[in-house]
């Protein structure tokens, strides 16, 4: 049995679901097998075995699952930067020619 808080929106699924450990496999099966866009998908495991996690499995289809504030129809959260990697970050902050905002 299964138990935890599943969001689903436009902009993907976020879930938090208790699985007992003998059957976390099975779970990743039926799950990969549901749907073919879900092959593959990446499943952070945390292990939490007192057993009080969840006491019921939730669902809610939601209008989004981030709440961001951002009410632009038209905004492309896929729309992202150029990545960096801790080095580059650290490289941009001792270069003096570059300015770095931040917002309190």
């Amino acid at each position: 049995m299964f138990f935890g808080r599943v969001y689903l929106a436009h902009e993907g699924i976020n879930a938090q679901i208790s699985v007992p450990a003998s059957n976390v496999e099975t779970f990743r099966a039926q799950l990969y097998a549901f749907d073919p866009a879900l092959e593959g998908l990446r499943l952070n495991i945390a292990l939490d075995d007192d057993g009080k996690s969840f006491w019921v499995l939730r669902m809610k289809v939601r209008d989004r699952i981030v709440a961001d504030g951002i009410d632009d129809p038209h905004f492309d959260a896929s729309n992202v930067g150029e990545y960096l990697q801790a080095a580059e970050v650290n490289a941009m902050l001792d270069d003096p020619r570059c300015t770095i905002y931040r917002h309190a």
